[in-house]
């Protein structure tokens, strides 16, 4: 859940769970997060999307190497700050949001997505009126 008008953490994690080492491809550069191998994705109720990470963000075209020893976590981060892919604000109510990443050795490319995970944006609270006795004291 978070208060409407309220920056949204987002984090997308890949764990290597094997016991050995696993090598792969991620477009990008590790001095800049990878950006391109994943993003963030927001839809509304009705399954239209809202909202995209990457939307108007500069895509490096480069693969870069990475390994994941056993264990060994990469995470990725994002913010949304309530807009749409507009500028816009978005209003109150039910969202969803999903992660992907992209990898791979070409031609052999991948799409590992995460499920889609409810979000709530809900009204911004308005303070309680002050006690009239209290008024003036």
């Amino acid at each position: 859940m978070a208060q409407l008008g309220e920056p949204v953490p987002l984090k997308l994690t890949l764990k290597n769970i094997e016991n050995s080492s696993i090598a792969t491809y991620l477009a990008g550069m590790p001095d800049y997060g990878f950006t391109g191998s994943y993003d963030f994705i927001v839809i509304d109720e009705e399954g239209s999307e809202v909202w995209r990470w990457t939307y108007d963000k500069v895509i490096l075209t480069i693969l870069s190497e990475m390994t994941l020893e056993p264990g060994e976590e990469l995470v990725f981060k994002g913010v949304w700050e309530q807009i749409n892919n507009n500028g816009s604000p978005v209003g109150e109510g039910t969202y969803f949001v999903r992660g992907t990443l992209d990898f791979g050795d070409p031609p052999e490319n991948y799409r590992l997505e995460t499920e889609l995970k409810k979000l709530m944006i809900l009204p911004v609270e308005e303070p309680s009126p002050s006690d009239p006795d209290e008024v003036g004291r």
